[in-house]
């Protein structure tokens, strides 16, 4: 999923009247979390690299997690425009929605990357 892709799908399922620029800020959180907290812990065959997004940033660019999981960028951005717009009956559902999603795509990262090892040498 691109990062126009992810704020159209949010759009056209979401109706909201929030700016693109916040939107863009929003994913690329939600990407610069994944990139720290999830490929950073682990081999990276692929040599991903992530510097963040902002409004100069190519409408074309992919986003870090890949389909069958890119639902987890509409379940942030709903969770965001609920805490934006104050709405915290809805967030708290939502939370749940996004946090699945999450989870799913951690999962499967671990499954199929493996982890950094670290050795601890201990001088004496």
């Amino acid at each position: 999923m691109t990062l126009k892709e992810a704020i159209e799908k949010f759009d056209r399922e979401v109706k909201n009247n929030i700016p693109s620029e916040i939107k863009i800020d929003w994913l690329s959180l939600l990407d610069s979390a994944i990139y720290t907290d999830i490929i950073l812990t682990h081999e990276n065959p692929e040599h991903i690299s992530f510097n963040g997004y902002t409004t100069d940033t190519d409408d074309n660019t992919r986003l870090l997690v890949p389909e069958p999981f890119s639902d987890i960028y509409l379940r942030f951005l709903t969770i965001k425009k609920d805490l934006y717009l104050s709405d915290i009956s809805r967030y708290n559902n939502d939370v749940i929605l996004y946090s699945t999603a999450y989870r799913d795509f951690e999962n499967y990262y671990n499954r199929n990357n493996m982890p950094i090892k670290k050795t601890l040498y201990f001088n004496v």
